[in-house]
């Protein structure tokens, strides 16, 4: 700042700069509850979102979908530059709105904040609803039928596995601005051969399981059709990661994990009523013990 004093230019106060920063990326997080979560299809789920920016935020949603179907976005304030707000998943209100939650539906969701130019995305979650009673316990599972129920978990936990790969894949892509890189390209080429195996691996447990002749058994039946709809939901997942279309991908992945979920639901309701058997007994009760054993 300086003055004119008469023909003199005098000045006033020392220099002082503006320096140019670059704009950083927003920070954002789920902190609540931070992990998979279990549910009945009357319960409320509550989802706490932390997100800042370096200048200020310009908006901020949590963004969900049920079985694989399409994004639903949920507008959340974004005032300032630091904010945490909740937001609560009322599963009861899903069903009524012809949703009809059962045991192994999923609802999948993240969180996602902008500034001016700049767009972050939180991990991805998933809600996987469960019975009233919650019979799924690890004390209802002991013995030989916990690891059994154990093994049929550890396929859906691979299709997570392949969903939580491929949306860090996406977000890899949008933090490069959109640029594929050769790392992105090699383990998108890798997750579509894990998909292939695993619809392999569904389908082949769904044709021994009929020439077993095993779904003469009703819940054997409907355990068998979800491993099919599984394993055909899985082959355009497959396609659109070799293609590189990681977010078309997402979609059929999200189905074909929620029918592995309902498999699996029916796989559990059958190893309880065994136990509650005594083991076995009765034709269902020896269809199951075969189908166990197949794992």
């Amino acid at each position: 700042v300086a003055a004119r004093v008469g023909s003199e230019l005098v000045r006033l106060t020392d220099d002082y700069f503006i320096k140019i920063l670059e704009d950083g990326r927003p920070e954002i997080k789920l902190v609540r509850p931070g992990r998979d979560w279990n549910a009945s299809s009357i319960e409320e789920v509550t989802v706490q979102v932390e997100a800042s920016d370096d200048y200020a935020l310009e908006s901020l949603q949590l963004r969900y979908a049920v079985n694989g179907g399409d994004w639903q976005s949920v507008p959340l304030s974004a005032e300032g530059q630091q904010v945490q707000l909740d937001h609560v998943f009322l599963l009861e209100q899903m069903q009524d709105a012809d949703v009809n939650l059962q045991a192994g539906d999923l609802i999948t969701y993240y969180a996602e904040a902008k500034d001016k130019e700049k767009t972050t995305s939180t991990n991805m979650y998933f809600i996987q609803v469960q019975p009233f009673d919650r019979r799924y316990t690890q004390s209802q599972q002991g013995g030989a039928a916990g690891q059994q129920g154990s093994e049929q978990a550890e396929i859906s936990q691979r299709q997570k596995e392949i969903i939580v790969s491929t949306w860090n894949l996406i977000r890899e892509k949008a933090e490069a601005g959109g640029e594929v890189k050769d790392t992105t390209k090699d383990n998108a080429v890798l997750l579509s051969g894990l998909q292939t195996t695993l619809a392999e691996q569904a389908r082949t447990l769904a044709e021994r399981t009929r020439a077993r002749e095993l779904n003469a058994d009703e819940q054997i039946a409907t355990f068998v059709e979800h491993l099919d709809k599984a394993a055909e939901a899985m082959a355009p997942a497959s396609e659109k990661l070799g293609e590189l279309s990681l977010e078309e991908a997402i979609k059929p992945e999200q189905e074909a994990l929620q029918h592995l979920l309902r498999a699996e639901a029916v796989f559990t309701d059958m190893q309880v009523a065994m136990q509650q058997q005594g083991g076995g007994g009765g034709g269902g009760g020896r269809a199951g013990q075969d189908l166990a054993e197949m794992f």
